[in-house]
């Protein structure tokens, strides 16, 4: 035993196990403070180091000035409980070889009250009676918080907490049920011989007065009788099940309501003492942080998954603005720029050529004009095959969007050539794509059927667009009249003659693109 509690001239060893600190007799560390509760706190040796608990303590603790329910406690730590100051500290190598010949003069100068006729157990040698079982668990409580702790899988943690309590209270039936983070209503997440196969999970074969009261209260509920108990005048769930002792504490989490702890006992009264609401009170505070925890962990897990699946079509910065929309993308009617490609003669590639060997120049393409298309703050709504379909000014207004799809057409046909130099380094035959590009009013929002449902854009100009990359050579970028009309000044571009197009009884006036301005 080389750790102690030091206050002034006075030093407290620590066991190898759990040391209690309180007023009561029983503690390893009695202190006759009222400020103190019977038992106020406990140290647990956890391998080289100490854990110090408050032990749900009515005035609590603090570790180096501030307030704390645990600490790992370092050399030189000041803890405060009640009107006493300690300081933790370590026995050096030296002072170890002394501590024989010294424990029976610190016990007597530290005044650690004995029973007469009793010599204090050695260290390794675990308490009996009462505080044997105490000490099993809170080493059991201690233990099982570093598990639910480092989990992250909520299901899991539930899993433990159910039947941990169980084996621990010996109760008969328990369940957990957590509060729904929209509606409060409690629904049962984990349970044990409850019925798994009710609607509610087993809430109906509880006393659902026992459970409204910790969740009023948000303290914990203990009955010892529940048949004779008037605070519940033997409702009928409490006489159909026969349920005789109850227990039933809130999952906390920074005061807000998580859930709650059940577990009760059918065959006798008395089966749960004051000792047994407090351990499942601390549990219950053990198990609300790891709830919380592994809630979290679920939503950054849904979060990335999300972000992860927007940024394969939108640029960062409209997926920033996607997260934080509250009202989501309806469908609006609004002017935006739309721009369509598609590889030249790929049919016949693809049919000349394995399905490993396609994919894999497809897959290639397309990654590599999707970044193009998002440098420029475009938005990828659809691939077509060899295809790709991006808009420039939807779901959120783009500041000279024309002119950003203009150049993210320009940048794609360069990023052409990077790609046909690998390909053609790997043997591969070269490509070459046809780009299409126009202005005008569409619809935008979430459009499908009740199975599915994809954000896009519809309308005329979405279709005049298609047609204007279809009458695009390889190599080449079409500009309609009104996406050129806005990038004039900032382009070079030739006109071609008008052409015609599906769809369209008049002819249209293009312009192939030559270069940017810059």
């Amino acid at each position: 035993m080389n750790a102690y509690f030091q206050m002034g001239a006075r030093r407290f060893p620590l066991r190898d196990g759990v040391t209690f600190i309180g007023r009561d007799e029983s503690c390893d560390i009695h202190l006759l403070d009222q400020g103190l509760s019977r038992q106020h706190a406990f140290a647990v040796k956890d391998g080289e180091r100490y854990v110090l608990f408050d032990f749900k303590s009515r005035n609590g603790m603090e570790v180096n000035g501030r307030k704390t329910e645990r600490a790992v406690l370092e050399v030189g730590d000041v803890v405060v409980m009640g009107r006493h100051s300690f300081t933790f500290g370590r026995e050096t190598p030296a002072s170890a070889l002394h501590k024989e010949q010294s424990s029976v003069f610190q016990m007597l100068t530290q005044k650690i009250q004995i029973t007469p006729g009793e010599l204090p157990a050695p260290p390794d040698t675990p308490p009996a009676g009462v505080q044997a079982e105490t000490v099993k668990k809170l080493m059991m409580l201690y233990q099982v918080s570093k598990t639910i702790s480092s989990e992250l899988d909520l299901a899991k943690v539930l899993d433990i907490v159910m039947d941990k309590s169980l084996e621990v209270i010996k109760a008969d039936r328990g369940l957990i049920a957590l509060s729904d983070e929209r509606t409060g209503e409690l629904a049962v997440r984990a349970s044990r011989k409850m019925g798994d196969l009710t609607p509610d999970g087993g809430l109906s074969m509880i006393s659902r007065r026992i459970v409204q009261e910790a969740v009023e209260t948000k303290k914990g509920v203990l009955t010892q009788d529940a048949m004779s108990d008037q605070r519940f005048d033997a409702s009928q769930s409490i006489q159909v099940f026969n349920i005789r002792s109850a227990m039933c504490v809130p999952l906390l989490a920074r005061e807000r309501l998580v859930g709650v702890l059940y577990v009760d006992n059918r065959i006798q009264s008395d089966s749960f003492q004051e000792g047994d609401l407090m351990f499942l009170t601390a549990f219950a505070d053990q198990a609300a942080i790891a709830v919380e925890n592994a809630r979290l962990y679920a939503k950054v897990q849904e979060e990335t998954k999300r972000r992860t699946n927007l940024q394969r079509y939108f640029s960062p910065a409209v997926v920033e603005k996607i997260l934080s929309s509250q009202e989501g993308l309806s469908q609006e009617k609004l002017t935006a720029t739309v721009l369509f490609s598609d590889i030249r003669g790929f049919t016949s590639f693809s049919e000349g050529n394995s399905a490993e060997l396609v994919v894999g120049v497809l897959n290639d393409y397309l990654d590599r004009m999707s970044e193009v298309i998002r440098d420029h703050q475009g938005t990828v709504d659809k691939y077509l095959g060899d295809g790709i379909m991006a808009v420039f000014g939807a779901p959120f207004p783009l500041k000279d969007g024309p002119y950003a799809a203009v150049r993210a057409a320009h940048y794609m046909q360069k990023a052409m050539s990077g790609l046909n130099e690998s390909w053609q380094a790997k043997g591969l035959p070269a490509h070459a794509i046809g780009i299409g590009v126009h202005t005008g009013e569409m619809i935008a929002g979430n459009i499908g059927s009740k199975d599915r449902i994809d954000y896009t854009v519809i309308g005329d100009s979405v279709n005049t667009t298609s047609r204007l990359q279809g009458v695009a050579e390889g190599g080449a970028v079409i500009l309609s009249q009104a996406t050129y009309d806005e990038v004039a000044l900032r382009i070079e571009a030739d006109p071609l003659e008008p052409v015609q197009v599906k769809g369209k009884r008049d002819r249209l006036k293009v312009y192939r693109l030559k270069g940017l301005k810059e």
